[in-house]
């Protein structure tokens, strides 16, 4: 992962969210804001070999397979990951990594929840509210002229109240950087939900900003 962008999210975050935040680094968090970025994921493991150039299909570097799951859920710095499949989906999988050769990725490693209509809910691990602040966003099979990808995210927080925005892809094939606004603190959980492949396209998601530290409503 191009750690120049980590670097560019991260300081955006801290001028949007006040400067008195501190910026972790790429990989780990030393304050309270921290870029979850799943590099610690890996998809070697299922018999892929990367190559920078596909193969024949079927071939050991045919980047479609670097592709690994699933996951029931994935936790780092104090934060967690779940994924539930829609009500009556017949092939409930899980949370899957796109690889770093994934033909519609570039380079980093990145989490989707690979079934139709599932939802992916982020909740801090010590049940206590936090804020999110930005994520990288990209179409998971790469950006189709004729089926857009809008992602909606809704959350609760602390005081019961209920915060939502819909995030429009920029139909471009790679990642595009988000930042969410201020309502998006005291959150006692976020989630958002998968596209379906027939009126909305799936997506994946990376480099996901989260803090402790958010100034509260109205302030």
């Amino acid at each position: 992962m191009n750690r120049c962008r980590l670097w560019r999210i991260a300081l955006a975050a801290a001028v949007l969210w006040g400067s008195h935040l501190a910026v972790a680094n790429a990989d780990e968090s030393h304050g309270p804001i921290a870029i979850i970025n799943f590099q610690d994921l890996h998809t070697l493991h299922n018999g892929f070999h990367p190559c920078p150039t596909p193969g024949p299909p079927g071939s050991p570097c045919d980047p479609t397979r670097d592709l690994s799951g699933p996951l029931p859920t994935y936790s780092s710095h104090g934060y967690t990951f779940f994924y539930t499949p829609a009500p009556g989906e017949p092939f409930p999988v899980g949370l899957f990594v796109a690889g770093r050769w994934w033909p519609f990725n570039d380079g980093t490693y990145a989490l989707y929840a690979n079934s139709d209509n599932a939802l992916t809910t982020l909740k801090r691990d010590d049940g206590r509210p936090f804020a999110l602040v930005a994520m990288d966003l990209a179409e998971l099979n790469g950006a189709r002229s004729d089926l857009p990808a809008v992602v909606a995210f809704q959350g609760v927080t602390a005081t019961g109240g209920a915060v939502s925005i819909e995030i429009a892809l920029d139909n471009i094939t790679g990642f595009q950087q988000v930042y969410f606004p201020n309502e998006f603190s005291n959150l006692l959980y976020v989630q958002w939900q998968q596209g379906d492949n027939v009126t909305n396209n799936p997506h994946m998601f990376d480099n996901v900003v989260v803090t402790t530290d958010f100034r509260p409503s109205g302030q």
